[in-house]
């Protein structure tokens, strides 16, 4: 075979470069220095990959950015991608990819090893800072345990926070701010923030590909652990077992570790006694819902930040409502300036009859009052003309999805279950998915928009569907 023409080699390093830019840095070093290979050859950009395993997982995850860097590079609308197994060209990956179970097992009870020092973990700003944290009673000691786990001279036995609470009341807030005050105070040392989902993914795929010691280094040679939302954790024994050998490997070479939960410990299910233990026996503090001077602070807050004007009875009025997180807040003001700009910026103040349009749809100042989730789902499933059975299972139809959505918002609207519990009473394996869909219920909400669900709903708005329900829940007005 000739050699590949110089130009075609430029080719492959701007496809290469088209597509780091795409996933970013970390996730390309992470899975396309050793697990696989990528060559264009002047008509298809071949993936070379060492196993059927990552053939499916990175065909799943980049085949799409990868078309898209390629197109970008060649400038054609469309390109061939084709992944390419070659168990030769990665003889380590794939003996280490068949020993998965095996590894996996063993992972979970080796002790750890002496990790050598790593660099510039999560160089990358987080979203969150302290300097718009607003501090309060209902999060005042959650506050100070944060401020404290990070000082130079904390105590032995008080290098593991865990803050647990309601989602939506700042426990992410907090924890970003922590990792990024942290570098500031302590130039040169290594933070690294997570969600609970990244953990168990770099764990997994670091089984799967035999890299568990590159795994361990970059997560045991760190000053500070952030990890966000552990209930994920729960169920997944290697996982769980790989986090508490990490904490004991950090507690030992005097790192630090503040984990969010949005259960106490001792509540979440499936997650190892002795992960639990570990964790109640550091310092376990709850964050509670803002009360009424605390949330007028977070509306000026996040109007300021916002560079949004409101009346002082606009900003007391949105303070007043019945609300129990710092998220409900941010719909309510986002919902306000949303119709402020709709009705052309004819108000450059938000005022209070603005926000009586806001909270007219969402009806956020109406007490809960205790409804079965089962209850929900019943009129939800009614006013759409579906089974509840196609809403907890995986059906994908447009009616079902709405269905499905609605019942996940009106449950965290009108009941005091958490994300967690309405995932349980909706048949979801990740309260992730929950947010998500109560997310999209709020943003058509602001957007008073059509249900979509076919010609007997033409003129149904999800906020008219939503009013429907709440009264038919006995939770109207």
């Amino acid at each position: 075979m000739s050699a590949l023409p110089a130009n075609e080699l430029t080719l492959t390093d701007a496809i290469r470069s088209n597509f780091a830019d795409l996933v970013g840095t970390e996730t390309y070093e992470k899975h396309f220095q050793s697990t696989a290979r990528l060559k264009y050859d002047g008509r298809t950009v071949t993936i070379e990959v060492p196993t059927q395993f990552h053939k499916k997982m990175l065909g799943r995850k980049f085949g799409d950015p990868i078309a898209r860097a390629a197109c970008a590079a060649l400038g054609e609308p469309s390109v061939n991608i084709d992944f390419l197994v070659d168990p030769g060209a990665f003889a380590d990956a794939a003996r280490n990819a068949a020993a998965v179970d095996r590894a996996a097992a063993s992972a979970a009870s080796t002790p750890p090893a002496a990790p050598p020092v790593v660099q510039g973990a999560s160089p990358r700003p987080l979203r969150h800072t302290l300097e718009d944290f607003v501090v309060g009673q209902s999060n005042e000691l959650a506050y100070s345990a944060a401020m404290g786990l990070i000082d130079t001279d904390t105590p032995a036995g008080y290098r593991a926070l865990v803050l647990h609470g309601a989602s939506g009341l700042g426990k992410t807030h907090l924890l970003q701010g922590l990792a990024e005050l942290h570098r500031q105070r302590h130039p040169g040392a290594v933070v690294r923030y997570v969600t609970g989902e990244q953990f168990v993914t770099d764990f997994v795929d670091s089984v799967r590909s035999g890299s568990v010691a590159s795994f361990r280094t970059r997560y045991r040679g760190v000053d500070l652990l952030c990890l966000d939302d552990m209930q994920f954790l729960c169920g997944k024994k290697g996982s769980s077992a790989e986090l508490l050998h990490t904490i004991d490997a950090l507690d030992l070479e005097g790192g630090r570790v503040a984990i969010a939960s949005d259960e106490h410990p001792t509540r979440l299910e499936n997650l190892g006694g002795r992960l639990v233990s570990r964790f109640i026996g550091g310092m376990v503090v709850r964050v509670e819902s803002p009360d009424e001077s605390m949330r007028e602070r977070i509306v000026q807050s996040l109007a300021h930040r916002r560079n949004i004007l409101m009346t002082r009875g606009a900003l007391s009025m949105i303070a007043r409502l019945k609300v129990d997180t710092v998220r409900d807040i941010e719909g309510v003001l986002a919902r306000a300036h949303a119709i402020q700009r709709l009705d052309g910026g004819v108000s450059q103040t938000l005022d209070e009859s603005i926000i009586r349009q806001a909270i007219r749809g969402l009806r956020v100042g109406q007490p809960r009052r205790p409804c079965p989730a089962s209850r929900i789902l019943e009129v939800v499933c009614r006013e759409l003309g579906v089974q509840p059975s196609e809403v907890l299972g995986n059906g994908r139809h447009r009616r079902v999805v709405v269905a499905r959505g609605v019942s996940a918002y009106m449950m965290r609207q009108v009941t005091t279950l958490s994300f967690p519990e309405i995932a349980r009473a909706l048949g979801r394996r990740n309260h992730s998915t929950v947010a998500t869909a109560c997310r999209r219920i709020e943003t058509d909400l602001i957007a008073d928009a059509p249900l979509n669900c076919g010609p007997d709903f033409e003129a149904v708005t999800v906020p008219d569907l939503c009013d429907r329900i709440r009264r038919e829940v006995g939770q109207g007005d």
